[in-house]
């Protein structure tokens, strides 16, 4: 058989490196949110048992106080976080957690060591 020339090389080690760089975009894109996800399940678990639909003083999963939900919650979500779902709630927690930090959930984001 022939033997590779240098060229081929270097085009074989550009598309291996191209393949790696295609593979950890899936990894991020599938994983990632999998793993922001059990994050905040770990969160709420801690809150409320993660009993996402809790209705009490604080609401959700999260616990969000009612004012703190209505504020940052979008006009289409339900008005209280206990009606919301587990993603809804989720996506709402984010816009939280941009303006407060993990400040916004003291005591379980130390104890989960967020903070």
């Amino acid at each position: 058989g022939r033997r590779p020339y240098p060229s081929d090389l270097s085009h074989r080690a550009i598309a291996d490196r191209d393949y790696r760089l295609a593979l950890r975009a899936i990894w991020r894109k599938r994983f990632a949110s999998a793993l922001e996800r059990s994050v905040w399940s770990r969160l709420a678990e801690c809150e409320s048992n993660g009993r996402w639909h809790i209705d009490a003083d604080f609401d959700g999963g999260l616990q969000f106080h009612p004012d703190t939900w209505s504020s940052y919650r979008p006009d289409s979500y339900p008005a209280y976080a206990y009606q919301a779902t587990p993603g809804q709630q989720i996506r709402v927690a984010r816009r939280v957690l941009a303006d407060q930090t993990w400040n916004a959930w003291p005591a379980c984001s130390a104890a989960l060591g967020l903070r």
